[in-house]
């Protein structure tokens, strides 16, 4: 299973996903980046996921477009070459051009097997329209600090909660510039990462073990390092 999510913000939209692959199979060791031991020590036996590797599930695919997946890895194996295909054969590739592409292919039986956030970023000028296209369960939640949140997966109602969260936060920077945006939501993923060292929390219930983010810096999509 798995967590991903989009914080909208006031500045930019923000990307966030979870690392954690589960699967049917046990694996005989499993150590997570935030707690160097083997953690199915602390995991029920009687669970029928069990964690087995980390992996990326958000993917940029185009400097303006970018996708994240939650669902059946073979199923989003299959999706994500096609719609990598047909952005590297389009030199521009805007919001009414994927959604023409997506409308030709959602009757595929695959679709069923997945979900998928798209934020595809239309450039004019110094005018900047961020397109968002969703397929498969989301929740939504409005944050006084992310503003409107969406969230898919086994962890996005934790997720969602986390972002509710009533919290006292000093910047330099204000609401709407990109730097504060960035701020808040790192600190949100180290709260994430600091419970998940305490008690598991998080990979007991089949997501986190590690994070990406990913954002639109004004020019382009980019994947926060470390």
């Amino acid at each position: 299973m798995t967590m991903i999510a989009c914080t909208m913000n006031i500045a930019a939209p923000v990307i966030i996903g979870d690392l954690l692959i589960s699967d049917l199979v046990k694996p005989d060791k499993f150590v997570v980046p935030v707690l160097a031991e083997d953690v199915l020590q602390y995991l029920s036996d009687a669970s029928k996921l069990h964690p087995a590797r980390l992996d990326q599930k958000i993917y940029i695919i185009k400097s303006n477009v970018c996708i994240a997946f939650a669902g059946k890895v073979y199923y989003i194996k299959r999706f994500l070459e096609d719609i990598t295909i047909f952005c590297k054969a389009n030199t521009i590739v805007d919001a009414d051009r994927i959604k023409i592409f997506l409308a030709e292919h959602k009757n595929d039986e695959s679709w069923n097997h997945f979900s998928f956030l798209m934020l595809v970023v239309d450039k004019q000028y110094d005018d900047l329209r961020v397109a968002k296209i969703m397929h498969g369960k989301w929740h939504r939640a409005n944050s006084p600090v992310f503003g409107e949140v969406f969230a898919c997966g086994s962890g996005s109602i934790d997720f969602l909660k986390e972002t509710m969260e009533k919290v006292n936060i000093r910047s330099n920077f204000p609401q709407e510039d990109i730097n504060y945006t960035m701020q808040v939501n790192i600190i949100m993923i180290c709260k994430l990462l600091s419970k998940e060292r305490l008690n598991v929390h998080s990979v007991k219930k089949h997501w986190g073990a590690g994070f990406e983010l990913v954002f639109f810096n004004g020019d382009r999509f980019m994947k926060l390092d470390d």
